[in-house]
């Protein structure tokens, strides 16, 4: 083959230029106004985050200023404030100190909780430093006339609160080191006669709320975003940088202020609510808000804050990897194998005119480069590939000489796809695009591919495709895991909760048959004594049977650590999927060994249908929560299906819920008492207290209703204080009235008799009261029992130390160790009604005498529950049993009620 001499290159290079250069600039012009479109868009999505952001914590900042007007609320209509308002005595004054001092116990945020009298006098105050309450010595107590939050709530009426902006804390007119942000929250205070006695205030240690901004970004925005506070003066309030806050309080920091830092930005910010402003790279967004005016009470706040976004442009992934004029180090390459293709055809278009041996130079330069060349003749047959071409595809090039590219296609893409690059090429005469193909050995792979067509000077025809492509797996599989990872269980690797919603939806898109949804959580107390590793492993095996039971077009997802949602696909009568249930739980609940071990794991499922139920994900999958759910209140059922009575409840459920709070602070509670009789004498030895709740709309709320829902949200914690309060007080009030040996029986929760509180709450509200311990005896549920038994024996001593006994309540529908109560020192067990209700008409009281025998051998006192018929009563008195509370003697009476009870039973007893 003869050399190539100097006029052949020059005409190549000068061919060269011709070609590249329109399609370099074309292809230059292509990624700049790409990253164009990619920077406004990336503007946008960062601008949407930042308002969303801002708007979730406006939200947040109106809910933590509801709770703290709640809290206030709490304090100011409190009984022992009531008392005091009416009648001012040291007395009165000692239970309002209590008061302050628990509800500081409980508020970690709160700095300080004062009363001021008219004249800015302060009465009380607790500092609750460290998280430990101290009440103030009367000699440290301070006047607080000239500070602007008295003068401010001084002039407000009842029930309006007056809202501070945030500030340092000062002491002894010095900014308290280290600082510490405040918000004080205050109202007036009027006594019985309407006359102004003074204020009651909350400081509340505002950390806590700014920690919320910082822990939002950290959440869900990384990089992208970063938050700002600042008051109306431009100053601010919170900052990433600790430095930059509170310049109006600090020596030195004047010049701390958004106002001096960028004067045209902090104009515009007084010319509008909310908006957004770029500088450099630097994209603010904010809003205006006046906190704490989102609510339904009258709140007085002269000062507006700035909440603020920002996000530095420059460390976004557009921008990071950004070379020059918006092109990454992967569009450099593209321009450079642009230039290898423009080469290649200028060569090829060169030797088009020369015979057969200068097309076999063409073809040396092909094999030369690193990436892989095709190409075919105007039928689409193949002519020739280079190394690289044999090195990604696995095939010899003997093995595709005369073959069509068509072998190679993957089916990803569709006829349109093919139809429409056919046209490109006739139009224009040049595709580029990504597509997927097939290597020999069967696997699928991505790869860019470029196509230029050569065509006769004189007639344009193509009589050459020349297709230049690169394998991008490499390129494409970081993404790809990090895809797999967002939308799949670490452990489990099934989808999560984001794409099952997804996956649903396109499971339920033009849908005409039925489709049912499981959701189900695996259960199993032994957990508690295994490895986080050793209970996913239990979990693996269910779920490898459960996989058993599944087609391939069944969906299994996991939604949280032992909570799963199923929907097999050919499922769409009821009948099937009761079937499939009664396969499903049968399975799964076969015993597992592990290590040694056997566990039963305990299954509970919800099921939901489309469309009866829903019609979209979203809501099957809340419907499905809310009858797994419902399931858990049955302890021998293992699924529910979902229905709008269930629905009902969960919405009934929410309103009692809401109004817990409310109704204690309306005094919507009280107390009733039902008489414990001896059965030996018939005379009155005891009675136990119960909560009734009398709501003004709903009317009278059952404990069995309000109750449970008590012990879920943890509200039952503070209504038990209530009652063991509102008991000792009443049972004060007719002390002279009871009999010998009274005792008052009081019903302790679990998350009570847990709160080590407790102890210490009990004994100051006993001594307030001047109540003999010997009085009172507390009752606790089998339930107790299950949790850590030496903490447990450590807690009934100390009652017992004090003179307080302890009783089982509902004996015998728990699931505890019978051996707890030879380790226990228990005083008496109460025997569920459920023993004695059908006695004798179809209960023949084998387990009435069963438990007598236990308790004697155990030497425990006996009391029966739900007592009605003199039929129960002496078959009662036969099995020794010495006490009973029931409709037989007396149902539950109000305090007045039950003192005339006490009177009537002193009489005589008639034989």
């Amino acid at each position: 083959m003869p050399g190539i001499r100097r006029t052949d290159i020059k005409y190549i290079l000068r061919l060269f230029l011709l070609i590249y250069i329109p399609i370099g600039l074309l292809s230059f012009s292509s990624y700049h106004l790409r990253f164009l479109n990619e920077f406004e868009q990336t503007h946008d999505l960062l601008l949407q985050d930042q308002d969303q952001y801002l708007s979730s914590m406006e939200r947040v900042i109106d809910l933590q200023y509801e709770k703290l007007y709640q809290d206030l609320f709490v304090l100011v209509s409190a009984n022992e404030m009531i008392t005091y308002k009416s009648k001012q005595t040291p007395e009165s004054q000692q239970d309002l100190e209590l008061l302050f001092l628990r509800i500081a116990k409980s508020k970690n945020s709160f700095d300080q909780i004062r009363f001021l009298d008219e004249r800015g006098q302060e009465i009380i105050r607790v500092n609750s430093r460290e998280n430990e309450p101290t009440l103030m010595p009367a000699e440290q107590l301070q006047n607080k006339q000239t500070r602007y939050y008295f003068q401010e709530t001084s002039l407000l009426k009842e029930n309006e609160i007056y809202v501070s902006d945030m500030d340092l804390n000062m002491e002894y007119q010095e900014v308290e080191v280290p600082h510490k942000p405040m918000i004080r929250v205050s109202t007036p205070l009027f006594d019985s006669q309407d006359q102004f006695m003074g204020i009651a205030i909350i400081n509340y240690h505002a950390g806590s709320l700014l920690a919320l901004f910082e822990q939002e970004v950290q959440e869900h925005y990384d990089f992208r975003l970063h938050a700002h506070v600042l008051n109306n003066n431009g100053y601010y309030l919170f900052h990433p940088d600790p430095q930059m806050g509170f310049g109006f309080m600090l020596d030195g920091k004047e010049n701390n202020t958004l106002s001096k830092e960028d004067p045209s930005f902090w104009a515009d910010m007084q010319e509008a609510d909310q908006g957004s402003h770029q500088h450099d790279n630097q994209l603010y967004t904010f809003h205006r808000m006046t906190p704490g005016l989102n609510t339904d009470k009258s709140v007085v706040n002269k000062s507006p804050w700035i909440l603020m976004a920002h996000t530095d442009l420059t460390q976004t992934p557009l921008l990071a990897n950004n070379i020059f004029g918006g092109l990454e180090k992967r569009d450099f390459l593209d321009l450079l194998g642009l230039a290898v293709l423009a080469f290649i055809l200028s060569i090829f278009v060169y030797y088009l005119k020369k015979d057969k041996r200068q097309l076999l130079l063409a073809g040396k330069i092909i094999t030369s480069t690193h990436n892989a060349v095709l190409v075919t003749n105007h039928k689409n047959r193949i002519l020739s590939v280079n190394e690289a071409f044999e090195k990604i595809t696995g095939f010899k090039k003997e093995e595709v000489i005369g073959q069509s590219p068509n072998m190679f296609k993957s089916g990803k893409e569709s006829r349109s796809f093919y139809r429409k690059m056919w046209q490109e090429l006739d139009h224009t005469g040049e595709w580029e695009g990504e597509l997927w193909d097939l290597k020999k050995n069967g696997v699928f792979y991505p790869k860019t591919m470029r196509i230029s067509a050569i065509r006769e000077g004189y007639t344009n025809r193509a009589t050459m495709y020349i297709g230049i492509f690169t394998d991008l797996t490499s390129l494409k599989q970081e993404p790809v895991i990090s895809n797999h990872l967002q939308y799949h269980g670490q452990d489990t690797q099934l989808p999560s909760e984001p794409l099952l919603s997804r996956l649903l939806e396109n499971n339920i898109k033009d849908r005409k048959a039925d489709l049912f949804l499981l959701c189900f959580r695996i259960l199993n107390n032994n957990f508690e004594s295994l490895e986080k590793t050793e209970s996913r492993q239990l979990i693996e095996g269910v779920l490898s049977r459960i996989r058993m039971t599944l087609k391939p077009e069944d969906l299994l997802a996991q939604t949280g650590r032992n909570q799963f949602v199923l929907s097999p696909a050919n499922i769409h009568e009821k009948k099937h999927m009761d079937a499939y249930l009664e396969r499903f739980f049968t399975l799964c609940k076969q015993p597992i060994s592990h290590k040694g071990e056997t566990f039963t794991l305990k299954i509970k499922g919800g099921i939901t249908r489309f469309p009866q139920d829903a019609s979209n994900s979203y809501d099957l999958l809340v419907n499905g929560y809310l009858a797994m759910t419902n399931a858990f209140r049955f302890p021998n059922v293992d699924y529910q299906y979902f229905s709008h009575e269930i629905k009902n409840k969960s919405d009934y459920d929410f309103t009692i819920e809401s109004n817990l709070q409310a109704a204690l602070r309306k005094q919507e509670f009280h107390l009733v008492y039902q008489p414990q009789i001896d059965l030996e004498n018939s005379q009155v030895i005891g009675a136990e207290a119960l909560i009734r709740w009398n709501h003004p709309s709903l009317g009278m709320i059952p404990p069995s209703k309000f109750i449970p829902i008590a012990e879920r949200s943890g509200f039952i914690v503070t209504l038990g204080y209530w009652i063991i309060k509102t008991a000792f007080r009443e049972l004060s009030e007719i002390h002279s009235e009871l009999p010998d040996d009274f005792r008052l029986s009081i019903n302790l929760s679990v998350l009570q008799f847990n709160d080590h509180h407790l102890l210490d709450f009990v004994i100051q509200t006993g001594a307030l009261y001047h109540i003999d311990f010997e009085q009172i005896e507390i009752e606790i549920t089998e339930t107790v029992l299950m949790s850590d038994i030496d903490t447990i024996h450590q807690t009934i001593e100390a009652f017992h130390q004090i003179g307080i006994s302890v009783a089982i309540d509902d004996f015998g529908t728990g699931f505890s160790s019978l051996s707890y109560l030879n380790k226990l020192p228990i005083n008496k067990l109460k025997v569920d009604r459920t023993f004695i209700r059908h006695y004798p008409e179809t209960d023949d009281g084998k387990m009435v005498s069963i438990i007598a025998d236990l308790a004697r051998n155990l030497n425990l006192k006996l009391l029966m529950e739900g007592a009605e018929t003199q039929d129960q009563i002496e078959f009662l008195r036969t099995l020794g049993y010495n006490y009973v509370q029931g409709y037989y003697y007396a149902k539950p009476l109000i305090k007045d009620d039950f003192s005339l009870y006490l009177e009537e039973t002193k009489k005589p007893p008639i034989d």
